[in-house]
């Protein structure tokens, strides 16, 4: 279970986020297709929703969840141990 999400915005982008002790989640939607991609170098182009999960081992079903949720597969571009 996670704590209610903070809801924020800045300049074309909005973003909500919470956190667990067992998992931290900040969801991040942008006006156009090209703004996440210049914060990350290895992200995919032409996107314009960003999840960044923290968590120790990765929760069962979460890329599914998260697949179904969106409408769209998952991409893993970045990960602490890469």
């Amino acid at each position: 279970m996670l704590p209610d999400f903070h809801f924020d915005c800045h300049d074309s982008w909005r973003y909500a986020s919470s956190q667990s002790k067992a998992i931290a989640l900040n969801v991040t939607r942008a006006s156009d297709s090209h703004t996440i991609e210049t914060w990350m170098p290895a992200c995919p182009t032409g996107v314009n929703f960003q999840i960044v999960a923290e968590f120790d081992s990765e929760p069962d079903g979460l890329a599914d969840n998260l697949r179904d949720s969106l409408g769209a597969d998952v991409i893993r571009y970045a990960s602490l141990d890469a």
